[in-house]
């Protein structure tokens, strides 16, 4: 049996990656990669306006801690948050350390992000002289009864928050 050094390793025809084994070395040969195309990508970043709307700056000054965004607030610690990050039921826990001035620039800066369609109305019914609520997209009754014009209202509002 005589074995033979091959300066070039054998190509197979279902194109396979080929293994020559001489006596101290081992190739490996990859699969042949035909040429790809380039193909030229723009990248566009889009373009963001900076937000020129203030944060507040509160102190925690109840009992107990407070987690608001992610962050866990502990008696005497001061943060910046929007107006309406902290929820209504702790508002009496924490002090606004801003001025009046940057309060209003705020609140008016924060006023139209919020904003949403009223979706139930107050209608008055046309036989009698009770109210009805109503749904503003589907057109349909929302209260049973007929209601007087304070119920109904206090009805829509607490349907619209």
């Amino acid at each position: 049996m005589e074995r033979t050094k091959s300066s070039k390793p054998q190509v197979s025809e279902n194109k396979k990656p080929t293994v020559t084994i001489t006596r101290n070395t081992t190739v490996i040969d990859p699969l042949p990669i035909k040429n790809a195309e380039q193909v030229e990508v723009e990248l566009v970043a889009p373009k963001i306006e900076a937000a020129t709307r203030l944060k507040l700056r509160y102190r925690k000054v109840g009992g107990g801690s407070l987690s608001i965004l992610g962050k866990t607030f502990k008696y005497n610690d001061v943060f910046e948050a929007y107006p309406e990050d902290i929820p209504k039921a702790f508002r009496n826990v924490v002090s606004c350390l801003s001025t009046e001035a940057e309060i209003k620039q705020s609140v008016a800066e924060g006023k139209g992000i919020f904003d949403k369609e009223i979706l139930y109305k107050v209608v008055p019914s046309i036989l009698s002289g009770s109210f009805n609520v109503i749904n503003s997209e589907t057109k349909k009754q929302i209260n049973e009864k007929q209601l007087n014009k304070a119920d109904a209202e206090r009805l829509c509002n607490s349907l619209n928050i």
